[in-house]
């Protein structure tokens, strides 16, 4: 019953909503579906905000996705808390995700074009939140880890979404988009793959540790590279 209310809420929101009119498309047909396909991956990555959104999009389902979907491996194998710990910790993920969400719609509307503060901010814990996670060995404090990392990742993807909608134009917007759900989707389940291989090879914690400390130097880099001149 829950579940179907929560489903409703979005619907309902739909009413609400007042899309503005779709610019005329001027461009010439496409030749073909992987022609039209390419070209418009090729708009994307030509444009350095929506290049620098994708990467950035992609360290964080890295780091944070490969986390929420492998909590089967904190939950039970790391801390031996069975069915029910890993409930708890799924709660906490979809607990911190719904928070994020609230705090994102009450913050200050996305700026065209920049990068928020907030934005940075979060492509850099969430890494950090990801190697402290394979420092700890409490479970309750594992779990609070666990809601600002389901926060952080919805944050950021809700943002970086949010930078690349305004960025791009409407003749190659489904284009553009399903190459950022490609990154985004495909990120994490990569990254679910690394931290299954690296626990299996050298534990949990270790994996952890890794993952997370690689990502935030990546994302450090990646930072400092997109807000050097030229």
């Amino acid at each position: 019953m829950l579940t179907a209310l929560c489903y409703g809420v979005p619907v309902a929101a739909l009413w609400f909503m007042r899309p503005r009119d779709r610019a005329r498309d001027t461009a010439p047909p496409p030749d073909s579906y992987f022609g039209a396909l390419l070209a418009g991956w090729a708009y994307a990555l030509r444009l350095p905000l929506v290049r620098t959104a994708l990467i950035f999009s992609g360290i964080g389902a890295l780091a944070g996705r490969s986390v929420l979907e492998t909590l089967p491996l904190l939950a039970n194998g790391l801390f031996e808390r069975g069915p029910a710990g890993l409930g708890f910790m799924t709660a906490a993920a979809g607990a911190g995700a719904a928070g994020a969400a609230i705090f994102k719609a009450m913050s200050a509307a996305q700026t065209p074009g920049v990068f928020q503060t907030q934005t940075v901010v979060t492509l850099l814990l969430v890494p950090l939140l990801v190697a402290g996670l394979g420092l700890v060995d409490n479970f309750h404090v594992a779990t609070g880890i666990v809601v600002l990392l389901g926060g952080g990742v919805t944050l950021l993807g809700v943002s970086l979404q949010a930078l690349v909608q305004m960025a791009i134009d409407d003749h190659h917007r489904g284009r553009v988009m399903g190459l950022w759900t490609t990154v985004s989707i495909g990120s994490g389940a990569f990254g679910a793959v690394i931290m299954g291989v690296l626990a299996d090879q050298a534990g949990v914690a270790l994996a952890q540790a890794m993952i997370g400390l690689i990502l935030a130097g990546l994302a450090i880099f990646m930072v400092m590279r997109f807000r050097s001149p030229g």
